[in-house]
């Protein structure tokens, strides 16, 4: 497996999907920072300068992550194109041609198709915080920081795993890419949909009316009333189990710097690599190759 693995890096580094993967994380990472800066530069001006603001608005905390989400839907585009040339170019089949084997030839994919997503993080990383971090500051401790990027790089690796079952085993490059911005679209959905149930109050006033009064804001809330789409019990459990499990609700809570379990985080995104990659390689040998 070691020279299908090498023969992959030395395509994939000839790709151009993946110069333009690594060029738009680099680009994307570098105008999320600016554009943070001028928002609280501009913000600074109206409220009287940054101590006037609090730490979490104007530091680079709460965009240090933002590039795992949007690295997801790049992700899910890079493996549909890498994978489909696969098949489109015929070298898959050529790879069974001279004796490779078909769990082989999967496992390498994989490693690729990580390690692409891998480097392409890593990009974010430095560019977000070495230039975040001089121009606004952060919060966060050395230590920290590693533990969310590593955090990070599970989750988008247990991602990936998913991402190349659904490639492998499909022949047509645009069908693949289909599906695959499809279901990270469907993915995202739903995480969206977990954390507002999971964050909906349990009590909410039936009015609420702001006022000022002397130079001080003064709020008059109503009577408060039980929110009937409050989930309670197993429901609850359900949610919150789905809410850490699901490595794309993993990545969107970083990215919105939301503090979790970060240790049940990682063995989760573990389990679903190894079962995952096992369905993908089982499937993809009963795979009928054309």
């Amino acid at each position: 497996m070691s020279r299908l693995i090498s023969a992959g890096f030395s395509r994939l580094f000839k790709s151009k999907c993946f110069i333009i993967f690594i060029i738009f994380s680099a680009v994307y990472s570098f105008s999320n920072v600016i554009s943070h800066y001028m928002d609280v530069t501009k913000m600074s001006n109206y409220t009287g300068g940054y101590d006037s603001l609090p730490a979490s608005y104007y530091n680079i905390d709460s965009i240090a992550f933002d590039c795992a989400m949007t690295m997801t839907f790049a992700a899910a585009l890079f493996v549909g194109f890498f994978i489909g040339r696969e098949y489109s170019d015929g070298t898959l089949r050529n790879k069974l041609v001279v004796g490779h084997s078909r769990g082989g030839i999967y496992l390498s994919n994989f490693v690729i198709c990580a390690a692409a997503h891998i480097m392409g993080l890593f990009v974010a990383f430095i560019v977000t915080l070495g230039l975040g971090i001089p121009l606004l500051g952060t919060s966060f401790s050395v230590w920290e920081i590693l533990i969310f990027c590593f955090t990070v790089i599970i989750a988008s690796i247990a991602l990936d795993a998913i991402y190349l079952l659904i490639a492998m085993l499909i022949s047509s490059k645009s069908v693949q890419t289909a599906v695959l911005i499809l279901g990270c679209f469907i993915m995202m959905l739903v995480s969206i949909y977990i954390n507002e149930s999971l964050d909906a109050p349990e009590y909410y006033s039936d009015y609420v009316v702001t006022s000022t009064i002397d130079g001080k804001t003064v709020v008059e809330e109503g009577n408060q009333i039980k929110n009937p789409f409050y989930l309670t019990g197993n429901k609850r459990k359900v949610y919150e189990f789905f809410h850490e499990f699901l490595p794309v609700s993993q990545l969107y809570l970083m990215a919105n710097g939301v503090p979790r379990d970060l240790t049940k985080c990682a063995i989760y995104d573990i389990i679903i690599l190894i079962a995952v990659t096992e369905a993908g390689v089982l499937l993809f040998c009963k795979k009928d190759i054309k």
